[in-house]
């Protein structure tokens, strides 16, 4: 899916990327069995300039993602980099 949208890997393999979103979907589970809350509990934050409410599981798949991942330089162009950096509309 990376390689689709143009993105590679930032000093980590994406089978570490993947580990990394495998161990917290696993922790919020288990830690979700024993409170409940957890499952629904929503955060209100702005990320890449996109105020949202978010959940747990995807507020720390988005904090992975940005983190490792990057955008190939054969791919996206510095216009490109610009419009997607600018607070949404």
């Amino acid at each position: 899916m990376a390689d689709l949208l143009g993105l590679r890997p930032a000093g980590v393999s994406f089978e570490t990327i993947a580990h990394l979103g495998n161990a917290l979907v696993r922790g919020l589970i288990t830690k979700a069995t024993t409170t409940p809350e957890l499952a629904e509990q929503r955060t209100a934050a702005t990320i890449a300039g996109a105020a949202g409410d978010w959940s747990l599981p995807a507020l720390g798949l988005v904090a992975i993602t940005q983190t490792y991942l990057e955008p190939g330089p054969d791919t996206w162009t510095s216009a490109d980099l610009d419009r997607l950096r600018a607070p949404g509309e």
